[in-house]
């Protein structure tokens, strides 16, 4: 299993299970898999990121950061 597979509780997560689990999309996410039951869901929406994720404040969820660099050539 994946070390990126704890849910919050420390459990580890199964995603092959998919029954009451929920993966976050964002890309990076440090958990990634989490229980609906321990994010306080019922259903598991299409798209959703944990809070960890939304409190980065990405609204595109998918968005890949870089550091900002002083100077870029583009040859």
């Amino acid at each position: 299993v994946d070390a990126l597979n704890g849910c919050l509780c420390g459990d580890i997560v199964d995603p092959s299970s998919s029954a009451g689990v929920i993966k976050c999309r964002q890309l990076g996410c440090e958990t990634q898999w989490y229980h609906l039951g321990c994010v306080s869901l019922e259903i598991a929406p299409w798209s959703w990121l944990c809070n960890a994720c939304e409190g980065m404040g990405s609204a595109q969820g998918n968005d890949v950061i870089l550091p900002c660099m002083d100077a870029c050539l583009i040859t």
